[in-house]
């Protein structure tokens, strides 16, 4: 979703680059991609859907409770 999503919005093949700039794929690949970032000493993080508008609603909830309370503690 975030590859087509992304690659939409910039209008460009976005398939090569989503796993370098966005967060993506099931919760426990974004909770070990955010804690790289965590690793790396970042102090704040933002997290934005690059989603289908329509799966706006169900990312946010996925976000809220499986990823950010397996961080908890981390950051």
């Amino acid at each position: 979703m975030a590859t087509k999503r992304l690659s939409k919005q910039y209008n460009q093949d976005f398939s090569k680059l989503v796993h370098k700039y966005a967060i993506a794929g099931n919760p426990q690949d974004c909770v070990e991609r955010i804690r790289q970032y965590v690793d790396a000493g970042a102090k704040t993080i933002i997290l934005n859907s690059a989603c289908l508008a329509s799966y706006t609603h169900e990312n946010k909830q996925l976000m809220a409770q499986q990823v950010i309370p397996a961080l908890k503690g981390s950051i």
